[in-house]
């Protein structure tokens, strides 16, 4: 039986795995993180869950349309029935656009929550290095060990952290060099007391902040606490990358209150989160090397959206299958 190595537990990763599991391959997923789901991951702590990475998402392609029917069927994911305000310092404009936008349920990481269960995920392993010899992958993490073989590697991380597990195929690893991918500071702030606005989520121009939103009025969350988070612009966020999180929140919410043309308030608990690879700007296909079995994609490949790294891990499964000459229909 073919076994593939997966580099990256976000959407991408766990969809290709998905697909090549249904079509009798043995997918194996390495994860750096504790958790699955990558920017879809949601932080949990005693005062709550929040989202602070992805914060909805939108369907347009048939097969992710079809996809997200399945998990609202599932209860894992439902419509986020908001209309944004655009705020700006002179403005605020209630704009009641149709775009239907979407999320997971009761938090974002229930969609990969779901979608992982079954699969072979190796959490906490930060591979390094990835050796392919004898027509096979050999790969190895920052403590030594080393894991194999396998017949195929998938890579799903960010560009910048793919460019040397790609080595091998040296137009790959020149398609990950050309992508360049800005952060995200995010913040996450808990109100025992609601905040006096009617804003639950604004589009915001401005130097600092970009999103802003209450976490605890999307579908399925508990409203015992007004959570908000926000997101900084990418600009600001790249100025400000090294800062510590308090020193970020402190900037944060002095500009969230100023866009929300109210008096600050101190939060009841507050975090920030640093997404130092959050946006990528190369919007095409899954790079895919058949002479290694070696693909690597993301988001950041397909968009820059949830619906992205689901496309990219729907095309890196199908091309593995194209390289083994793997029977494309999935097993019973």
């Amino acid at each position: 039986m073919k076994s593939i190595a997966i580099i990256g537990a976000g959407l991408s990763g766990i969809t290709a795995a998905r697909i090549l599991q249904g079509h009798g391959l043995t997918p194996t997923i390495f994860e750096k993180r504790a958790v699955t789901g990558g920017r879809m991951s949601s932080r949990h702590s005693q005062w709550g869950c929040v989202d602070m990475g992805a914060q909805y998402f939108t369907a347009r392609h048939p097969r992710f349309i079809d996809e997200l029917g399945n998990w609202i069927a599932q209860g894992i994911a439902a419509e986020w029935a908001v209309s944004p305000y655009h705020l700006s310092s002179s403005q605020r404009l209630h704009a009641q656009d149709v775009v239907q936008r979407y999320v997971g349920t009761p938090q974002m990481s229930a969609i990969t929550n779901f979608l992982v269960a079954n699969l072979d995920v190796r959490l906490e392993q930060s591979i390094c290095g990835c050796h392919h010899r004898d027509e096979q992958w050999w790969l190895e993490n920052i403590e030594g060990e080393a894991f194999g073989p396998f017949d195929g590697l998938l890579v799903t991380v960010p560009a910048p952290q793919a460019v040397p597990l790609i080595s091998a195929s040296p137009r790959l690893s020149m398609l990950a060099r050309k992508v360049r991918m800005q952060p995200t500071w995010s913040v996450g702030l808990l109100f025992s007391e609601p905040l006096a606005t009617e804003v639950n989520a604004a589009f915001v121009d401005n130097d600092c902040i970009e999103w802003m939103a209450q976490d605890s009025c999307k579908p399925g969350r508990l409203a015992d606490t007004q959570r908000w988070v926000i997101h900084a612009t990418s600009d600001w966020s790249s100025r400000h990358i090294d800062l510590e999180p308090g020193e970020i929140t402190q900037l944060v919410t002095e500009q969230f209150f100023a866009m929300l043309d109210l008096p600050p308030v101190p939060a009841d608990h507050s975090i920030a989160r640093r997404w130092r690879f959050a946006r990528g700007h190369l919007d095409g296909s899954s790079g895919f090397d058949e002479s290694l079995c070696l693909g690597c994609a993301g988001d950041w490949s397909h968009g820059a959206r949830v619906e992205g790294a689901w496309l990219a891990g729907q095309e890196l499964a199908e091309r593995m299958l194209g390289a083994l000459r793997w029977d494309m229909n999935p097993k019973p």
